[in-house]
Order: C-alpha cells, then sequence, then structure tokens
C-alpha cells in the first residue's frame, strides 16, 4: 500500500464515530481532546475548535502509523455491538460476600450485580453532564457522529443537560 493509499485510509477512519473527551485545561485555559478508543492521543487548544481539530490532526496520525504497521485500528466504541454478557474477576472472599448480600435480597449473583452496577452508573450520571459518563465530573463525552461541527459543541461544554445514565 503506498503512502498516499494509508494516509486516505486512515482519513476515512479517522471519521468514524470515535468518542472525544473534551476537558477544559484549568491550568492554561483552553481545551484538551482525548479518544476513549486511543487512550494516548490528546491535543490541546486554546479554543474548543482549535483543540478539536488537533485532536483530529492526532488521531489520523495514529490511525496512519497503525495502518503502516500492519495493525488493527480501535472500533469505536458507539459502532460496537454489546451481548450484555461479560466476565469479571473478584477475589474469593468478596465473591463469597456478594453471593451471601444476593441470597439475602432472594435473587441470582447475576441480578444482583447488575442492579449494583446500574446503581453505581445511575449515581455517577447524577453528578456529570453528557450523554456518556467517565471519569471525571470535568469530562463531557460524545461520539464524534453525533456533534461533528465544533459549534454544535459548544452549548453542551457551557449549558447543563438533563442526566440520561450511561446507556444509549
Amino acid at each position: 500500500m503506498t503512502n498516499e493509499a494509508i494516509a486516505t485510509q486512515a482519513e476515512e477512519l479517522a471519521r468514524r464515530a470515535y468518542t472525544r473527551l473534551v476537558n477544559p485545561d484549568l491550568e492554561d485555559g483552553g481545551y484538551v481532546v482525548r479518544f476513549l478508543e486511543f487512550p494516548g492521543i490528546a491535543a490541546d487548544g486554546d479554543t474548543l475548535e482549535e483543540a478539536w481539530e488537533e485532536a483530529t490532526v492526532a488521531v489520523t496520525g495514529a490511525i496512519e502509523a497503525m495502518i503502516s504497521r500492519s495493525q488493527s485500528v480501535p472500533e469505536p466504541i458507539a459502532d460496537r455491538s454489546f451481548s450484555g454478557r461479560m466476565q469479571i474477576r473478584i477475589p474469593p472472599p468478596l465473591h463469597e460476600e456478594v453471593t451471601g448480600l444476593a441470597a439475602v435480597e432472594g435473587i441470582s449473583l447475576n441480578r444482583w450485580l447488575s442492579q449494583v452496577v446500574a446503581d453505581a452508573v445511575a449515581r455517577r450520571a447524577e453528578r456529570m453532564p453528557g450523554r456518556y459518563w467517565y471519569a471525571s465530573h470535568s469530562v463531557l463525552a460524545f461520539p464524534v457522529a453525533e456533534a461533528t461541527a465544533v459549534d454544535e459543541l459548544v452549548p453542551a461544554l457551557t449549558e447543563p443537560r438533563p442526566a440520561t445514565g450511561g446507556s444509549r
């Protein structure tokens, strides 16, 4: 594959609905934009528009490097399908304790854990703006496909939106 073909493919892939995390830069002013699907990528700018554009350039470059190295490019979270099944590992004493708590409530361990996770997501959603809820109260996260124009994002950064939880 030629360098031009790699660059073209990277630009196409970078337009997918990757989830951008937008933080105000409290130390220097401006904004910092990160991607959930690309943990090592961050870009900043004095304005949201500048940070957004720098993030686009950064993710395009990262995707180009991944293609050049024959590495797989992550799927956007928004495009993934979720079965509702997952496996977790917890310490045996905690496993014993939560099994007992589920039994006390008269429900299966699976149902009890599902309720605990849902409750935790709801509590976090109450503290955070936006549609998605992640690590910090200062973070707004949304798939690029839902708001590709930066001017659509400015109200999201300045006006509180009703909490809708972590689900889609």
